[in-house]
């Protein structure tokens, strides 16, 4: 994935180098600034966790295991 994301659009279309305003990837980090227009990301990621941090700067942040050997997201399919 060139940006390290995709976008799907409600036709089940995939966009694999997408413009949005709200989304940004900077210093290795997919940055989702606010609602982007179309909701439906597929983020090349084996992070393990990730971040949301509210206007008021409370921050949740929500970690997982990975599997690098198995099929992620809509383009798995």
């Amino acid at each position: 994935m060139p940006k390290q994301y995709v976008m799907v659009d409600c036709h089940g279309h995939i966009d694999p180098k997408p413009e949005d305003p709200n989304i940004h990837l900077q210093d290795n980090f997919l940055e989702i600034l606010a609602p982007p227009a179309l909701p439906k990301l597929g983020i090349d990621s084996y992070a393990g966790c990730f971040a949301y941090i509210t206007p008021d700067d409370l921050a949740f942040v929500k970690s997982y295991q990975t599997y690098p050997y198995r099929d992620y997201n809509v383009l798995a399919g």
